[in-house]
């Protein structure tokens, strides 16, 4: 049975392993919803894993999984991007490392760190304001 990463579902301290092996929130609300969203560290370890994440969810299906993805997706069309920041984030999401993306893009790796906290700082807005 294939688990969903440990490193994406450390910052999630309202998660508990569940007895089929999978981490599901004890009593998903808005509440809950709402902390995770203002976390930035989460929200970055969601766009690092979210391929990793939808292609396992058809292996592993977490309905609280399943939302945060479609609510980041949704995310993705409400925020204003350039066409760069678009370009990083497909790098990012398809597991590029930031020195990585900083090479393809013609600068380095902490500009790059830099415009990937800018797009989960967007994200997070959009996220926080729908709650």
């Amino acid at each position: 049975m294939i688990k969903i990463k440990k490193v994406v579902m450390d910052s999630l301290d309202t998660m508990v392993r569940g007895s089929n092996g999978l981490y599901k929130l004890e009593s998903p609300d808005n509440t809950m919803k709402e902390e995770r969203y203002n976390d930035l560290k989460f929200i970055r370890h969601i766009l690092k894993n979210f391929r990793y994440l939808q292609e396992n969810l058809y292996l592993n299906p977490n309905e609280d999984m399943q939302c945060i993805l479609i609510d980041i997706r949704r995310a993705f069309s409400c925020i204003d991007m350039t066409e760069k920041d678009y370009s990083i984030l497909r790098d990012f999401m398809d597991g590029y490392s930031l020195q990585e993306i900083g090479e393809m893009n013609g600068f380095n790796r902490s500009y790059s760190s830099k415009r990937i906290a800018n797009i989960c700082e967007k994200i997070k807005m959009v996220l926080t304001n729908e709650s």
